[in-house]
């Protein structure tokens, strides 16, 4: 099952908690394949009525029955590719996904490990964050535009000025933001955003995230956004926020 799982090692057991988890008995797993698509995977256990329940409060054209023509396009592995009737922001996703591809942007994992090297500055992850949610193209007016988001503090003017603070049990799925600041002093600098797209069984959530301006962005497990971004923790603009942030309805 490891093309099923980009973003987890083959060699692992249990998604390396072996103290917490058990296989089998998981949820829809978000993924993407080799085309840039994103997909769902199911386990043990899942079944429409999981399905479902992964794209609750959902601002997709996500009715029953949207979503039920989705799940019964499943795969004989159990994937299900939610492009072919969801679509949405998970399309903006594949675009930016394969748009940074084809352009020569590194992976992740390929430029931390020093096999790839970042050949041009890129749109940054707040930039991504905000253009995801806003509906716009994932390219910038030029070097350094950060797709209109230049720092982490006009990150942090649009999170207060067009998002509600919540909490991860109440994220959305495409639509909510977690921001990660400096863990002493709150400030978004040097931070991180990223967008939610799902949490397993386990508890794990997994976001879009474009780690560093120089690569291309792809959907993590939130323990790998974690460790890159360890000098910083998820936190709210303001005092006893937890630092995911929905986008307001109009």
């Amino acid at each position: 099952m490891a093309g099923k799982y980009p973003t987890m090692s083959p060699y692992c057991f249990t998604a390396n908690n072996p103290v917490m988890l058990v296989d089998p008995d998981g949820r829809w797993i978000p993924g993407i394949d080799d085309n840039g698509n994103v997909t769902l995977t199911m386990e043990e256990g899942d079944n429409f009525e999981t399905f479902k329940a992964f794209f609750e409060n959902s601002t997709e054209n996500s009715s029953e029955d949207v979503l039920k023509c989705a799940y019964d396009s499943r795969d004989d592995d159990g994937v299900v590719n939610i492009l072919v009737e969801v679509g949405g922001v998970f399309a903006e996703m594949k675009t930016a996904i394969n748009d940074a591809k084809a352009a020569g942007y590194p992976s992740t994992q390929g430029l931390l490990a020093g096999t790839e090297s970042g050949k041009r500055l890129n749109y940054n992850c707040w930039g991504s964050c905000i253009a995801l949610n806003e509906g716009r193209k994932f390219e910038g007016s030029g070097p350094g535009t950060g797709l209109g988001i230049s720092s982490g503090s006009e990150f942090d003017a649009k999170l207060k000025s067009d998002y509600s603070a919540t909490t991860s049990n109440k994220a959305i799925v495409g639509r909510t933001v977690l921001r990660y600041a400096d863990r002493k002093t709150n400030s978004s600098v040097n931070g991180h955003g990223a967008v939610f797209t799902g949490t397993d069984r386990s508890g794990s959530e997994y976001f879009f995230s474009k780690n560093r301006w120089l690569v291309a962005p792809s959907i993590f497990r939130k323990s790998y956004v974690d460790k890159i971004y360890n000098g910083n923790t998820e936190r709210g603009l303001n005092v006893g926020d937890s630092g995911y942030n929905s986008k307001k309805r109009l």
